[in-house]
């Protein structure tokens, strides 16, 4: 029988695995800037590879008065220009991509900065 101690300490080190890029994982960042004309909206696609798994701890793009904001990952929409995931959500098995729509509501075009951050884990070969 094992000691609940080292039960534990064995839990919380998986735990830690799954939840946080190891050495072999990449990192990534992918800035643009794009400009999203008085009355229109802008819809950017970020697709993901299949090949590896997927975490994202940052979903941005710059806040402007006259713009509202969706995020679609995961199969949750997040209508807010900023969403921080402190383990890193996790992309579904079947899920291709991470998509952004900007609006502009107002008489002016506007440039917006956007950009994804995390992680990926390439997926073992069977």
């Amino acid at each position: 029988m094992e000691n609940p101690i080292e039960l534990k300490a064995m839990q919380l080190l998986e735990r830690i695995a799954e939840n946080y890029p190891a050495r072999d994982d990449v990192r990534f960042y992918t800035p643009s800037t794009d400009t999203v004309t008085a009355g229109t909206s802008l819809t950017v696609t970020f697709t993901l590879r299949r090949d590896f798994e997927i975490h994202v701890t940052k979903l941005y793009c710059d806040a402007r008065a006259s713009c509202t904001y969706t995020w679609i990952f995961a199969g949750i929409s997040y209508s807010i220009n900023e969403v921080d995931f402190d383990w890193g959500k996790r992309t579904r098995v079947d899920e291709d991509e991470i998509t952004l729509v900007v609006a502009n509501a107002g008489g002016t075009d506007v440039d917006v900065g956007y950009y994804i951050r995390g992680w990926a884990r390439r997926k073992a070969v069977n």
